[in-house]
């Protein structure tokens, strides 16, 4: 098989296998507000909820956060709201080995609206974990806050995946 006949058989691949995806980057040269999307930091938090705890009561450490009114989303469910991620302090992020999906010492939360009166001193009193602030540096995959830009792409199928291979033989016939 030649390399032409090797492009065709990707480019026939990638055509297959195109999806819509979401990318949030990391943006080093801007710093980012309470309410925008961003890693590490203090998050935005509404008062009137009770802020994400693990079942011994730990407070859990904010990880990440999408402000979804400031995407370019196409999809009309993704228009506002903030979406955020916690993890507990410890050595694997919150993981439960045993029952992954059991949102103890992780969390997702979705705040549908966001009150834009919150103020981040507000949220500092909370008392809550900082993966900035130096003192949990060892149960944070984030040791400073960084801005995010959330945006929608294209996504094909990566020579990493399990069935490119699969795929590249039965088109390769």
């Amino acid at each position: 098989m030649n390399l032409e006949q090797k492009r065709q058989i990707i480019k026939e691949i990638k055509n297959r296998t195109k999806t819509c995806a979401y990318s949030l980057e990391v943006q080093k040269d801007r710093q980012p507000e309470l309410l925008d999307s961003k890693f590490g930091g203090v998050p935005y938090w509404d008062m009137g909820k009770e802020y994400p705890t693990d079942s011994n009561g730990n407070k859990l450490m904010f990880l990440a956060q999408i402000n979804l009114s400031h995407t370019r989303s196409e999809l009309s469910f993704l228009k506002q709201g903030m979406l955020q991620f916690f993890i507990g302090l410890d050595d694997v992020f919150g993981l439960d080995f045993d029952e992954q999906d059991k949102q103890d010492t992780f969390r997702v939360v979705f705040h549908e609206t966001i009150d834009e009166s919150i103020t981040k001193g507000q949220v500092m009193n909370l008392d809550i974990p900082y993966s900035t602030d130096g003192q949990n540096d060892e149960y944070t995959p984030v040791y400073k806050e960084f801005a995010g830009d959330f945006e929608q792409k294209e996504d094909y199928m990566g020579e990493n995946d399990y069935r490119f291979e699969k795929m590249f033989r039965q088109l390769a016939k």
